[in-house]
């Protein structure tokens, strides 16, 4: 006679199975509910973020990008003149104007700094400030042709702000422009050639200096030529850089 097999299921181990099996069917209600709250918050939060992103995008001043080119500082936001100063516009009637990072090495350590007053008129090309040094001095062009609304009052008792910072606190002026653009000024890839090209016109310009000559083999251009050049060099490199 055959010997049933025993169940190895016991009643313990049913009732569990069955336990869990209505845990199961009574948490998917919940779990549906879960998933229609979250599509729901989604559907919601979604374009408000997406809004955010863009009005983030649109509003947000991005921070400069500061290319160097043989030491000089060429900043993304500001448009350079061939006088080598630079003008930022920041509100439709207020232009900042400043000499850029080349024309503060060539002058070095500046002791004192000379503006026109405020209310002058100007043209792009005339001379908003003088820049003095060891009996040497630098003219500061106008890049564009408007009101100077405002000197800035730093360089009176700063005039080393014009090294530290040009393109910040060391600013010569405020213009109110008389054109809504800033025609004729180069920014980008375009000042960053005409930059690398006028390093190269003052290699040769300086008839082998040591310090400036050195620069065709990739070195920084000093932060003081004026104390290496003679004074015919110094008025030759003044009259090619800033006398238009």
């Amino acid at each position: 006679m055959t010997t049933p097999k025993e169940n190895n299921h016991s009643f313990k181990d049913t009732f569990i199975v069955a336990g869990l099996t209505l845990l199961v069917f009574a948490l998917l209600p919940l779990i549906a509910a879960l998933g229609l709250a979250f599509q729901f918050v989604f559907v919601a939060v979604a374009p408000v973020a997406l809004v955010g992103t863009v009005a983030y995008a649109l509003f947000t001043k991005a921070e400069p990008i500061i290319a160097m080119i043989r030491g000089i500082q060429v900043p993304s936001d500001v448009k350079f003149w061939r006088g080598h100063t630079w003008a930022r516009k920041v509100a439709p009637k207020c232009v900042v104007v400043g000499v850029d990072d080349f024309a503060q090495r060539l002058i070095g350590p500046v002791e004192s700094v000379e503006t026109v007053a405020e209310g002058n008129e100007v043209a792009a090309g005339d001379v908003i400030a003088t820049i003095h040094r060891h009996g040497r001095a630098i003219p500061v062009a106008a890049p564009i042709a408007g009101t100077v609304t405002k000197v800035n009052p730093v360089l009176v008792s700063e005039p080393g702000a014009v090294n530290s910072s040009p393109y910040g606190r060391g600013f010569i002026a405020e213009i109110a422009p008389v054109e809504k653009g800033l025609k004729g000024l180069a920014r980008g890839g375009k000042a960053m050639r005409w930059m690398r090209d006028e390093v190269d016109r003052l290699v040769m310009l300086a008839q082998g200096g040591v310090p400036v000559a050195s620069l065709p083999d990739g070195g920084e251009l000093v932060g003081d030529v004026s104390a290496t050049v003679d004074e015919e060099t110094w008025q030759r490199l003044v009259t090619a850089f800033f006398e238009s």
